[in-house]
């Protein structure tokens, strides 16, 4: 598994690639102390963080050192139990993420049940979670807090867009963001711009909005390539894009459908937008972040939910 050194204290570990061509990934900062962004998937992506960590000429068993999760996504928090045990870690996360950190079969309903318990879709999805190793962490934040490196500190930045639990990492020292998967601009690809049942349209509007303020001079999102320089608002821009992209298509297919359900919405969108939706994991994506913009038109009194047909719940425009 590759690597990239973006600066000599900055290391982007790259673990496999899925057939999409999205890769988990790590961020490791070494200062004084290590940090570590996100443990990436079970597998062995936490090798290759320790490989790296050494090659450098330090120490992960000896040196004090940090797991800092940005959210409760098995991509990112799938190793964590395994590289806690390597190097000695302390693990940090938000609050509202380790209820599911503690108990990965929650990721199946509580952040991924569209479809509702009894589906075999959802039943599905548990089995796939179900490999998931459940980790405990260490500390929980609440987002405000510094956490100390020694040259720098991290700021966590509460977020709760992409979903509840989700924080990103400012460095203040070095201005680089951390954005974990809350700026990942590709409507095209729902694995990578999703909303879970627990995250908010509205949060993912108002902090993207916040970072064009925030002075960045390195954005390193999980998925996607890092900018530098004047390039650092473009990707949060063509988030915003997509964002708005998504909230047009959704109210206009339930204006045009009358009345139908989450399902039947998700499905129309994916038709207008063009987008690459096949494969079982990416329709439940999908259903997510069409859920998500559905109760943000909901609180702006756009559409609201009417009786239920075949358990599903149905939408209507106002």
């Amino acid at each position: 598994m590759p690597y990239e050194e973006i600066t000599p204290a900055l290391i982007k570990v790259y673990g496999k690639r899925d057939g999409d061509g999205i890769s988990n990934s790590s961020f490791v900062i070494l200062d004084r102390k290590i940090a570590i962004i996100d443990a990436g998937a079970k597998g062995e992506l936490w090798r290759e963080v320790i490989d790296v960590i050494k090659k450098h000429g330090r120490d992960p068993k000896k040196e004090q050192s940090y797991v800092l999760l940005t959210h409760e996504h098995p991509d990112h928090f799938g190793s964590a139990a395994e590289l806690k045990a390597a190097c000695k870690a302390e693990i940090y996360a938000h609050s509202a993420a380790a209820d599911t950190l503690r108990d990965p079969s929650k990721l199946a309903t509580k952040h991924f049940g569209v479809f509702g318990e009894s589906s075999g879709v959802t039943n599905r999805v548990k089995s796939v979670f179900s490999k998931v190793t459940p980790v405990n962490p260490d500390t929980v934040l609440g987002g405000g807090e510094k956490i100390d490196l020694g040259l720098s500190s991290l700021t966590a930045i509460h977020t709760g867009g992409h979903c509840a639990g989700h924080l990103m990492y400012y460095d203040d020292y070095r201005r680089v963001l951390f954005a974990g998967d809350e700026v990942l601009e590709a409507p095209g690809n729902p694995c990578k711009y999703m909303i879970d049942l627990t995250g908010s349209a509205d949060r993912k509007e108002i902090v993207l909005k916040r970072l064009l303020e925030l002075r960045i001079d390195l954005l390193a999102p999980s998925h996607d390539s890092a900018t530098a320089g004047e390039e650092v608002r473009e990707p949060i821009n063509r988030a915003l894009d997509a964002h708005e992209m998504w909230k047009n298509e959704v109210y206009e297919t339930v204006n045009r459908l009358g009345k139908a359900s989450t399902e039947e919405i998700a499905n129309s969108v994916q038709q207008a937008l063009s987008l690459n939706w096949s494969g079982e994991l990416k329709q439940v994506a999908a259903a997510v972040t069409t859920a998500a913009y559905l109760r943000s038109l909901r609180l702006k009194g756009q559409v609201q939910e009417s009786e239920e047909k075949k358990g599903q719940k149905q939408w209507t425009s106002n």
